[in-house]
């Protein structure tokens, strides 16, 4: 079930619980409990194991504002032309 379908029926007061018995707060509550537990699994991994791993290869992820202009410049190209279509495509 989508959770906006959940959320939804939470803003209109729907009290009546699913077939397996769970009324649609409890299961946005249960949805949000796995969600904050897996982003603090990405979380931890982002920074325990990949930057660390990423700084052994010299490889560095840095704010897109300390770029050079010229890195900003080619950075911007890039994304416009390999990534945005993806997640343009992605999001339909």
């Amino acid at each position: 079930m989508r959770v906006v379908s959940l959320e939804d029926k939470v803003a209109a007061g729907v009290q009546t619980p699913s077939i397996d018995g769970v009324r649609p707060r409890q299961q946005l509550e249960s949805i949000r409990e796995r969600v904050l537990a897996l982003v603090e699994r990405q979380d931890r991994l982002v920074l325990d194991v990949l930057l660390p791993e990423l700084a052994q290869q010299d490889i560095a992820v840095v704010p897109f504002s300390s770029l050079s202009a010229e890195d900003h410049e080619r950075m911007t190209k890039y994304f416009d032309e390999n990534v945005l279509s993806s997640l343009d495509t992605a999001g339909r």
